[in-house]
C-alpha cells in the first residue's frame, strides 16, 4: 500500500506499507483432511485453479485447472455433493464447501473452494458391506426360521399323522386292540381320540 504525503499539497508517494496475509491455517486445515484411500482434498480458487492439493501436500502452480466436470454448480448452494463422471469413465463422489475470504483492512476478498473427492468404490465400500452384513445376517434368519417351521410342522404335525396311519394300518390287519396316544387338543388329537374310542 503506497504512502502518500499529503503536506505540501503534491501527492508524493514517501513509502510503501507491506502486509502479509497469513493463510497457513487454511492451508493446514486442507492438508489436515483425512479423505481415505483413492481420495484427496483440493483448494481451488474462484476460476478454477487448484491452489493447494492434499495428494501434492504443497501449493501448486495455478496453471493447473480442476477437470469441469469436478467443477461445482454454486447455483445450488455453496456446500453440497455431486457424483461426478470422469474421462476413464469412472465415478467419483465429489463433496466441496465455499469459503470467503475477506480482509477489508487489505481490501482484499476473494471466494475459494474446498473440494474433496474419491472414487466411489471407496466411498462406498463401506455401505456395499453393510448391505452384505445386512443381507447374510437376513438369509441366516431365514433359515432359522425355517427350519424351526419344519420342526414344529413334524412334531405337532406330520409325527401324530403318521402314528393314526400305523395304527390305522394295524386295525384294518385284525388288531383291534391298537391305541393311539397323541397328547394334544388340536383336531388331530381329537381325530386320535375319536379313533380310541371307535375300536374299544
Amino acid at each position: 500500500i503506497p504512502v502518500i504525503d499529503m503536506r505540501t499539497g503534491k501527492e508524493r508517494v514517501v513509502g510503501v506499507i507491506k502486509s502479509v496475509l497469513d493463510i497457513s491455517q487454511v492451508f493446514r486445515s486442507v492438508l489436515g483432511i483425512d479423505v481415505g484411500e483413492g481420495g484427496r482434498a483440493l483448494l481451488v480458487s474462484d476460476n478454477g485453479s487448484v491452489i493447494l492439493s492434499s495428494s501434492k501436500k504443497e501449493l501448486t502452480p495455478l496453471q493447473e485447472k480442476l477437470p469441469h466436470e469436478m467443477l461445482p454448480d454454486f447455483s445450488k448452494g455453496s456446500s453440497g455433493w455431486f457424483v461426478s463422471k470422469l474421462k476413464d469413465d469412472s465415478d467419483e463422489l465429489v463433496g466441496f464447501a465455499r469459503i470467503y475470504l475477506y480482509a477489508p483492512e487489505f481490501k482484499f476478498s476473494s471466494f475459494w473452494t474446498v473440494i474433496v473427492s474419491q472414487k466411489t468404490s471407496y466411498a462406498f465400500a463401506p455401505v456395499r458391506r453393510l448391505i452384505w452384513y445386512v443381507s447374510l445376517s437376513g438369509v441366516g434368519l431365514i433359515l432359522v426360521f425355517f427350519f424351526a417351521g419344519l420342526y414344529l410342522v413334524e412334531s405337532q404335525i406330520a409325527s401324530p399323522l403318521s402314528m393314526l396311519t400305523e395304527a390305522i394300518i394295524h386295525v384294518s390287519e385284525g388288531d383291534l386292540k391298537r391305541k393311539v396316544w397323541i397328547n394334544s387338543k388340536d383336531e388331530i388329537g381329537e381325530l386320535a381320540s375319536f379313533f380310541n374310542q371307535m375300536i374299544s
